[in-house]
Formats: C-alpha cells, sequence, structure tokens
C-alpha cells in the first residue's frame, strides 16, 4: 500500500488514495512527467518498472524534483497484474485509461478514492489481462485526426479529473 502520510522536511501531509500503474510506459520521459504531475496532485503513490529510471537524466529532467516526494513503487511490467489484483482485493476500484467498447468519457465517470489507475504502453496500451481486471475503463473524447495523446498527457487529464472529483470540486 502507499504510505498515507509523508514526512519531508519536517512537512506532514496525508495523501490521496489512488495509486498511478505507470510500470508500462516505457518512454523514459512520460515517466519523469508522470512522476512530476502525480506529485503536483498529491497521488498516493506511482508505480514504475525498475529503478534505474531514478538514474536516468531524461527522467529527472522531466521529474523535475518530483521523485524525491512522491512515493514510487517497482512493479516489473511482469507482476502488473498480480499488483493490480491485491489492490483489487483491498477494495480499490481499478480504473483504465483506454479505449474500448465500454469505455466512458471521462466527463461522464465519477471518480472516487481508493483508486489504481491504470496505463498502458505507449504503443500497445493496456493488454487484454489487465483489461479483463479493470472495473472502468475511461476515454478522454478526441476532436482531430489523430487517433490519442501522449500517454502522459493523457494521464494528467486523468489525474486532474479524478483529484477534482475526490476533492468535491466537480
Amino acid at each position: 500500500r502507499p504510505i498515507d502520510v509523508d514526512i519531508y522536511h519536517g512537512k506532514t501531509r496525508k495523501r490521496l488514495d489512488v495509486v498511478v500503474v505507470a510500470s508500462l510506459v516505457d518512454k523514459i520521459p512520460n515517466l519523469g512527467g508522470l512522476a512530476r504531475t502525480c506529485e503536483i496532485f498529491n497521488i498516493g503513490a506511482m508505480t514504475i518498472a525498475s529503478d534505474k529510471v531514478l538514474n536516468d537524466n531524461g527522467f529527472l529532467t522531466a521529474a523535475s524534483s518530483a521523485e524525491r516526494w512522491i512515493p514510487l513503487i517497482v512493479i516489473p511490467p511482469v507482476n502488473v497484474k498480480e499488483f493490480v489484483i491485491s489492490y483489487k482485493k483491498m477494495g480499490y476500484t481499478i480504473v483504465g485509461l483506454e479505449q474500448t467498447q465500454n469505455s466512458v468519457e471521462i466527463k461522464k465517470y465519477q471518480f472516487k478514492e481508493k483508486i489504481v489507475i491504470v496505463l498502458g504502453n505507449e504503443k500497445e496500451g493496456i493488454p487484454q489481462e489487465l483489461i479483463d481486471l479493470i472495473d472502468h475503463c475511461v476515454i478522454i473524447p478526441q476532436y482531430g485526426e489523430v487517433r490519442s495523446l501522449n500517454v502522459h498527457v493523457s494521464a494528467a487529464i486523468m489525474i486532474w479529473e479524478a483529484v477534482n472529483c475526490i476533492l468535491g470540486n466537480k
């Protein structure tokens, strides 16, 4: 579980009970940007595939020191399924950011705390074995010709919506 209270430099704060699963994201700048986004919006934790990214200049530049503040959980891609199942057993709602037949438009979805947000790989998206575990898939309406947004941009929009729902701003 993510830690509920972080203590850094004498400051204490309670984080939102939201976990962002980014272990399938393989582009280092996207991971750094996601860490920064998660930290800015007080997300409980974010998963990464390997702690090796913490030494990558592309990650560090995009994260802009967020890696010091956001709880990061190392979950290799082969263990993501078990990780998601464990949170589902703890009563978390599993929400995927993916285009499926049953996806709900992001503005119509009511995010609640105790959620796990699953992000897919930049090219393949979320694998079917994980789609089968997801309670709800959410999509961001698109009006142009390009099929999808960058995973970090999409995740940032989703996190913004989730935080606003959880905090009662929506």
